[in-house]
């Protein structure tokens, strides 16, 4: 007999581990890759405001969109946790 009853034991420990390994590894690669590629197009830049008028028109812009999304809100009188999730799908809508 080759393997013995302590060499086989030692060898299925040996497979074993091997193949723990190789399952985190595998886990490893399929994250990796799914951050990559799961980013999406890459969205465009928009200009940022440069100038203190610019600024201002931007600010008004936010103000107005999130009051509209705070009545809306309001009339159909969420809790504090809805609000705050319809809040913030209001602001910021996916395309």
């Amino acid at each position: 007999m080759l393997l013995s009853v302590g060499n086989a034991n030692v060898f299925q420990r040996f497979v074993f581990w091997g193949q723990v390994c190789m399952n985190r590894s595998l886990l490893g690669l399929f994250a990796i890759t799914t951050a990559v590629f799961w980013q999406g197009p890459a969205e465009a830049q928009s200009a940022r405001p440069r100038s203190p008028g610019e600024i201002a028109a931007a600010s008004q812009v936010l103000v107005v969109k999130n009051e509209a999304c705070r009545r809306q809100a309001r009339e159909q009188r969420l809790g504090f946790f809805k609000r705050r999730l319809f809040m913030h799908r209001c602001l910021h809508p996916r395309s």
